[in-house]
């Protein structure tokens, strides 16, 4: 996803901007020409001649300050349509990664991604791309007049110019190795901040909400370290390209000057010359910051290329095995072969030589102290990890060979911590689907969320907090649950969805759950209810190894 694969999207409304820019320079260089001239008629008394060429400028000058708001605002129309696709290009390639590999990360880092480093791709990135194609037409467009008034001036101009653009290279190392210890320091500021205020009930509880001072300051501190040396890096290029831009305009000056007293140019002209330089140095040192810009912006677009080509690599190896395996309906049983699991932070198995077989419309309930892999059963049947070691199939077919997508196609994973999103509760239940009302209210009925949605400031319509901060934690599991019964899936994979609930809700919950016949229903639990318990095929105590009917 390089910076110029979005300009090419938008090549059209690119060169829109750029014919603009020739229009806003080409007014710029009228004025510096005329004036020029009017200097001249001032020398030769010709005072028609004076107010004619001013009245010019002048004229130019207005139709070059109208052109800058214009610019401007269709510069930002367009920068903040590719950073939102940029955006979605990100969201994409994180999409196709697999569960394990999305999970190395934390939280945190994708905000940064969304956040601080496509802010840092708008300034130093997509603004200075056009930053750089408007400044290097207008040295092209001033360098063809300059040229007229002696050859010698434009030879220089080359000299100096490709002096501008070569010299900061020396500092260009530094630069991108301190650009992406930036980045990285972004991250982990953004990361700690999440960890921090996410934990501030922890912190309350044991009486230590003084570590949330200790922490942003910690924080802070390390990323001001790294926020000073990327400035520093960043300020020492610039200041080595605005000492040979200055050199540069005196250089052309003091040519033109010795032109005009050999007689060689009208003594105008060298204010015009040396306008016109001062247009083109003047550019050339925008376009040489665009260009050191650009090179902060290289690591972050190499991080998110990394995550591009990791998820490419997915993609084209779940066509691979799509092409040799396929599954379309849940038919027979999903069977553990001496499956084998080790966490990649563990060096003991959470499940060593797993023997399981889980026939189709069967009824289990896995039970177990914590610690015995009863999560992680539900993990592996949902595809998230494929790192273990033995057989995992799901209708004699390898877990390994079917894409993820069409497993969980036939499944439905409703875990012990549900996620609210920030968004009204009709949305959180719904998540995007359409259903009638009938089948809503009896949804929501069953769950216990009509018990409790009156008493809500707008009922459905009332808006949720990140993480559903103003809702119990039963609440939240009752909307977890309306999800689930909107979906018409043959697999249910249930982990503690009633550990929140009062007990008549739960055992209307798990009831009218364990009652449908065509549904395969795997329940976690570490409460076990006597009322329920009848409704289970099999009771698998994983600490013995013990099945009960």
């Amino acid at each position: 996803m390089p910076i110029y694969s979005y300009l090419f999207r938008h090549k059209l409304a690119v060169l829109g901007l750029l014919i603009l820019g020739v229009f806003w320079m080409g007014f710029q260089m009228i004025d510096s020409i005329y004036f020029g001239n009017a200097i001249t008629a001032i020398a030769n008394r010709d005072f028609q001649t004076f107010i004619r060429d001013m009245i010019i400028a002048f004229s130019a000058i207005t139709l070059f300050a109208i052109c800058i708001p214009i610019n401007d605002h269709f510069r930002e129309r367009l920068k903040q349509t590719m950073e939102a696709e940029l955006r979605n290009d990100i969201a994409d390639s994180i999409n196709g990664l697999k569960y394990a590999q999305v999970k190395e990360n934390d939280t945190g880092k994708y905000v940064s991604w969304m956040t601080n480093d496509l802010t840092i791709i708008d300034e130093q990135g997509f603004e200075n791309v056009f930053d750089a194609l408007q400044s290097l037409t207008a040295v092209l467009i001033n360098a063809i007049m300059i040229v007229k008034y002696h050859y010698s001036l434009l030879i220089l101009t080359l000299i100096l110019a490709a002096l501008m653009i070569l010299g900061p290279k020396i500092l260009q190392a530094k630069l991108e190795r301190e650009s992406k210890s930036y980045s990285q320091a972004n991250e982990q500021l953004t990361e700690t901040m999440t960890d921090t205020f996410d934990g501030y009930n922890a912190l309350y509880i044991l009486g230590q909400k003084h570590l949330i001072n200790q922490r942003v300051r910690h924080a802070s501190k390390r990323f001001g370290k790294y926020k000073v040396a990327f400035v520093t890096a960043k300020a020492e290029n610039n200041g080595l390209i605005n000492w040979i831009s200055v050199l540069s305009q005196a250089a052309i000056g003091v040519l033109a000057g010795s032109l005009a007293l050999n007689g060689i140019m009208k003594v105008g002209n060298v204010i015009t010359c040396s306008s016109l330089a001062g247009v083109i140095f003047g550019n050339l040192t925008a376009l040489s910051f665009a260009i050191v810009g650009l090179r902060t912006v290289k690591p972050i677009i190499k991080k998110f290329q990394l995550a591009s080509s990791n998820s490419a690599t997915q993609a084209t190896s779940q066509a691979t095995t799509q092409s040799t395996a396929n599954l379309t309906n849940f038919q027979r049983a999903i069977d553990f072969d001496d499956v084998t699991f080790t966490y990649d932070n563990q060096s003991t198995p959470t499940l060593r030589k797993l023997n399981l077989r889980l026939e189709k419309n069967h009824k289990y309930a896995l039970v177990a102290p914590s610690g015995f892999g009863k999560t992680t059963i539900l993990n592996l049947i949902f595809g998230m990890y494929t790192d273990y070691q033995g057989t995992l199939t799901i209708d004699g077919q390898d877990y390994r060979q079917l894409p993820e997508s069409q497993i969980q196609a036939q499944m439905l994973y409703v875990d012990q911590h549900p996620y609210i999103f920030t968004g009204n509760l009709r949305e959180n239940i719904l998540m995007g689907r359409t259903v009638d009302d009938q089948t809503f209210a009896a949804v929501c009925r069953i769950c216990g969320i009509d018990e409790f949605v009156d008493e809500l400031p707008d009922g459905f319509a009332t808006q949720l907090r990140h993480g559903g901060a103003n809702l119990s934690g039963g609440q939240m599991q009752r909307v977890a649950m309306a999800r689930m019964l909107l979906s018409d899936r043959p697999i249910l994979l249930l982990d503690e969805i009633t550990s929140a609930l009062d007990l008549e809700t739960a055992l209307r919950v798990e009831t009218n759950i364990l009652q449908q016949s065509n549904k395969t229903v795997i329940m976690v639990t570490h409460n076990l209810h006597q009322q329920t318990k009848p409704l289970f095929d099999e009771i698998i105590d994983l600490t013995a190894d013990v099945r009960q009917a």
